[in-house]
């Protein structure tokens, strides 16, 4: 099994991206605290005063998945939550690496102003901000063998590379 774990901020695709690498795999599965912030039509609501019990369910998905699926090596798990910080990524990557899996953190590098226009959390201005700097140096904490790479936002071909 393969763990990919994204990191960017609101707004930056990472929902978007996440079908990307899955494609041409066996079993795969995306998790993100987003999933269970649905109401009952079925519609994608957002609710701050349920991100901490979303995020612990989004671990426990997690959890389930790799255990169920890690000797199978065609499968991969995307973790499709914001991460900024090596605190919020360690639960997932020790996971993954106690069953063996191959692990990689993504990091989706893009202009703040393009990403607040495209979110979809109502994160303030001021916020956002701060977490697009807290992206940048948060990964300075990450420990050295972490697998990490950053891709970045192409304007002009509309895509990450």
């Amino acid at each position: 099994m393969k763990a990919i774990i994204l990191r960017g901020i609101p707004g930056c695709g990472k929902s978007r991206r996440t079908i990307q690498p899955v494609r041409s795999v066996g079993w795969w599965r995306i998790v993100s605290a987003d999933h269970h912030m649905v109401n009952d039509k079925g519609e994608y609501e957002f609710d701050a005063s349920k991100l901490s019990a979303c995020h612990g369910t989004c671990l426990k998905d997690y959890c389930q998945h790799v255990d169920e699926y890690h000797n199978d090596d065609s499968s991969v798990i995307i973790v499709d939550n914001t991460n900024i910080s090596a605190v919020e990524i360690a639960p997932y990557y020790a996971v993954a690496s106690a069953y063996g899996c191959e692990v990689e953190i993504v990091t989706l590098s893009i202009d703040q102003d393009i990403a607040f226009t495209r979110q979809k959390h109502g994160v303030s201005l001021g916020h956002h901000k701060r977490m697009a700097s807290n992206l940048v140096y948060q990964q300075k904490q990450f420990p050295a063998y972490w697998n990490h790479k950053i891709l970045t936002w192409n304007k002009e071909k509309d895509c990450y590379e």
